[in-house]
């Protein structure tokens, strides 16, 4: 699997926030459009933490508690329950801003916004004399002939 996540998103809440919060645009987004899971104004949607576990496995089930925490933490998200009996307990999350994360973005392919340090380059992918790839602004070392 690969994962994706916004770039402003991690740099805002948190890379592992991002990265779930991605996944929370997926869904909600998927049920805004199918017109499912629409209560108190807000598109909801929902998984237990061992859910959660099995989509994301290198996270244990407290780092992933951790994370939703988070993202309600900073406002990103809101929890209830809104199952129909009493016993259920199942936890329901939705955008407290949902316009703000269902924007369709369009993928940029300018450069980064990021703001580079006095001396720092820009990570940037060349080729050294061997075809290989070499990522984030390192030179390829020069062979000696």
């Amino acid at each position: 699997m690969t994962l994706t996540f916004d770039f402003d998103h991690a740099c805002g809440y948190g890379t592992d926030e991002a990265i779930v919060l991605q996944h929370f645009i997926y869904w909600i987004r998927h049920n805004k459009k199918a017109g499912i899971n629409q209560k108190k104004g807000k598109t909801w949607t929902y998984h237990t933490l061992e859910a959660f576990h099995k989509i994301y496995p290198f996270w244990s089930v407290r780092q992933i508690r951790r994370i939703l925490d988070s993202l309600v933490a900073q406002g990103v998200l809101i929890k209830d329950h809104l199952g129909e009996h009493w016993t259920d307990r199942t936890t329901w999350y939705a955008f407290v801003e949902e316009e703000k994360f269902l924007e369709e973005k369009p993928l940029e392919k300018t450069k980064s916004k990021r703001k580079w340090a006095q001396g720092e380059s820009e990570p940037r992918q060349t080729d050294n004399s061997k075809g290989e790839k070499m990522d984030l602004a390192v030179e390829p070392e020069k062979s000696e002939v």
